[in-house]
């Protein structure tokens, strides 16, 4: 059966799938023996059904010749839980099933019926080390996975949301000496703080529908500031968490994912409250774009772009 959190390719070009209830975010990254990876396409497809989310991946299959492309999908934040666990003190070969009746207590579904997997946290300052467990439905699984087959994909990893945005973050300049890239996307988004291409911890992030529906502005309002204090507080606990939790020293700086609607001065107003240098993520830096691509896209994107980087190597 599919190996669903690991993928069998290593620097190979990969497609990845992103469907949700909204849309379909893809992308597609080809790597190069030196030089920046190439981003192939990346696309923000609409949906308003199930039968026509099929139509369309059927359709991106053909239009795009992908059907001998190694697929990469992300699951919808909503059907996995991501817990950070004390890790039990049984051999490595163990572990999972050790964490199956660690973690079944914690989930609302019987834990007979997961799928998961575990990855590891870095040295940890405190007491009782901490690992990461991916828990999902078997059945959620094997539907996403029916769907991308169906469709023509060539199928070969299932990842999440935390792991694609790792990716994008461990590419940052600001990686080498710790880096907290925030997304604020249209239904969902994260916090991800990385350093030397390691996740030392993710916070989810809700939706930002509020902020580019009914308070948006071109520039900040003080409706504005309230919801963007929200988005400060949760920054601030991360950085904190990782410098008590590790013993390490402030992150390099913050990077914001582009916005889906611009708004001028937000990463001033964050870098304000935060005392600490906030900029924006410039793609370019990571990838060579075969396509130009707005600012909304990547925000829309991201999550795809990140889970294509899986496994391949930058050689600049």
């Amino acid at each position: 059966m599919l190996d669903r959190f690991k993928s069998n390719g290593k620097n190979t070009a990969s497609v990845a799938i992103w469907p949700t209830d909204h849309a379909i975010a893809t992308a597609m990254i080809r790597p190069r023996k030196k030089g920046l990876p190439i981003l192939e396409f990346c696309e923000y497809l609409p949906v308003k059904s199930d039968a026509e989310q099929g139509d369309l991946l059927a359709g991106l299959v053909e239009k795009k010749k992908l059907g001998k492309i190694r697929c990469i999908s992300l699951m919808g934040s909503d059907a996995y839980h991501l817990l950070m666990v004390e890790a039990p003190e049984v051999p490595r070969e163990e572990l999972q099933e050790a964490m199956r009746w660690r973690i079944k207590d914690l989930i609302n579904f019987p834990v007979e019926q997961a799928v998961i997997d575990v990855f590891d946290i870095p040295d940890q300052k405190s007491s009782g080390d901490m690992m990461y467990v991916v828990v999902a439905k078997e059945e959620d699984i094997a539907h996403r996975a029916r769907m991308l087959l169906d469709a023509g994909f060539n199928l070969e990893m299932i990842d999440i949301m935390e792991l694609a945005m790792k990716n994008v973050a461990s590419l940052l300049p600001e990686d080498e000496h710790g880096v907290a890239l925030v997304w604020l996307g249209l239904y969902s988004g994260s916090i991800t703080l990385t350093k030397k291409g390691v996740l030392y911890f993710t916070r989810h992030l809700g939706g930002a529908e509020k902020l580019f529906d009914e308070l948006y502005s071109e520039s900040i309002t003080a409706e504005m500031e309230g919801w963007l204090d929200t988005v400060v507080i949760e920054i601030q606990r991360t950085l904190d968490f990782y410098e008590s939790q590790y013993g390490e020293p402030p992150v390099a700086g913050v990077v914001l994912v582009p916005l889906i609607k611009p708004i001028e001065g937000v990463a001033e107003y964050l870098a304000s409250q935060l005392g600490i240098k906030v900029g924006y993520l410039d793609l370019e830096q990571l990838v060579e774009m075969n396509v130009a691509i707005d600012d909304d896209t990547v925000a829309l994107c991201l999550p795809a772009i990140g889970a294509a980087l899986e496994d391949i190597e930058v050689n600049t």
